[in-house]
């Protein structure tokens, strides 16, 4: 059965760098949504526009992704979103299990200071697409997310691929 597995977790967590594993080690088809706003859109500090844009890029992705599983059930995909809100990780597990798709939450905590110090990584590569941060803008995004609570299944990033690592050893 194919999978869709949803990225949560703050700025500058290791969630890009989760999903390259995924696509390398395991052919996951994968979609980040800091790229296609980077490629599809220009950058801009104004929070309306850049949520409507948002908004019809994830659904784009959405769409793409339904495609994808739909023409083929040993397809998988990661969607490196995110996922700030537990109204948004909710709607997104309905959207794909009533479609048939087994969904998981790959959670990633972070501790303030490690995110700083993967900022400063991040920005030092040659990687094409990224949004620049500064420790106060990293800051300023934290206060938007919703942490996942005790009534959300997710799983750590580790367990997921050990997971993996045992279903291509059987």
């Amino acid at each position: 059965m194919s999978e869709i597995v949803l990225c949560c977790g703050k700025v500058c967590s290791g969630k890009s760098t989760f999903v390259k594993i995924l696509e390398e080690q395991f052919q996951y088809y994968t979609f980040s949504a800091d790229d296609w706003m980077l490629k599809l859109y220009d950058e801009t500090e104004d929070r309306v526009v850049f949520d409507k844009n948002l908004l019809r890029c994830t659904e784009l992705i959405y769409s793409v992704s339904e495609k994808i599983l739909k023409n083929n059930s040993t397809n998988n995909i990661a969607l490196d979103f995110g996922f700030w809100k537990k109204t948004n990780r909710n709607e997104i597990r309905d959207r794909f299990s009533k479609l048939g798709y087994s969904v998981s939450l790959v959670y990633f905590p972070i501790e303030f200071e490690q995110q700083i110090t993967n900022m400063n990584k991040r920005q030092k590569t040659q990687r094409i697409v990224h949004y620049h941060f500064n420790r106060e803008t990293v800051y300023t995004l934290n206060m938007y997310f919703e942490e996942p609570d005790n009534t959300e299944q997710y799983i750590s990033k580790e367990d997921y691929l050990q997971l993996l690592n045992r279903k291509s050893i059987s």
